[in-house]
């Protein structure tokens, strides 16, 4: 396996772990979810 293909992986599953931690967190408060989804919809 090749240290860049490696590295790219190691990547996404940080990726994937953080997108799993904010969606836990906001599951926890809709405080949260509520402010990410006004901060993300467009417009």
């Amino acid at each position: 396996m090749s240290l860049v293909l490696s590295l790219v992986m190691a990547h996404f599953l940080l990726l994937a772990a953080f997108h799993l931690l904010l969606r836990l967190l906001c599951h926890r408060s809709p405080r949260w979810s509520q402010h990410l989804s006004f901060r993300t919809r467009p417009g």
